[in-house]
């Protein structure tokens, strides 16, 4: 069978007898974490951003990708240091140019309507080395719509808005 999926034994196989280590990490979907967001409607609305960080120089711009909420508000942080994969992943894809796949970045966040680049709390990574148990099911990360891809793009009256300036419409 050649083609997809042939199983010709061509490279690929696994030996066996050997334990894979499993990650303890969790991997957070984007679309169930934008479920989550839009679920914690009591929850206070968080901005977040990336900027890059170069070695010997001041550390960029910082660039809004989305917004963050977290059950209670208690968790901030760790929303941000737990979604830092999401974030960074939709950073690349509304600026491809300001971020490329080996930069090194920084995450932050604000409460802040219109933040301006001195507003932003610099996310701390440890904050998630000992995350709770189940904490991914009371955080939510929603980014910016992004057309070109329809990533977080909303729809009224068969139109795209953009939710972030609401009724201002992303369609001509």
């Amino acid at each position: 069978m050649a083609g997809f999926g042939g199983g010709g034994g061509m490279g690929g196989s696994k030996k066996k007898g050997k334990k894979e280590k499993k990650s303890k990490a969790v991997v957070l979907k984007p679309k169930a974490q934008w479920d989550r967001y839009v679920a914690l409607k009591k929850s206070s609305v968080f901005r977040a951003a990336v900027r890059v960080v170069k070695e010997g120089t001041d550390a960029g711009e910082w660039y809004e990708i989305g917004k963050i909420k977290s059950e209670g508000d208690e968790s901030t942080e760790l929303a941000l240091m737990l979604q830092r994969r999401l974030i960074a992943e939709h950073a690349k894809r509304l600026y491809p140019l300001q971020f490329r796949a080996k930069d090194q970045v920084e995450w932050g966040f604000t409460a802040e309507a219109a933040p301006e680049q001195g507003d932003w709390t610099l996310g701390n990574k440890s904050a998630a080395v000992d995350a709770p148990a189940g904490i991914e099911k009371k955080i939510g990360f929603e980014g910016k719509p992004d057309a070109g891809t329809g990533f977080y793009c909303h729809f009224k009256d068969g139109r795209l808005v953009d939710r972030y300036d609401e009724g201002k419409s992303l369609s001509k």
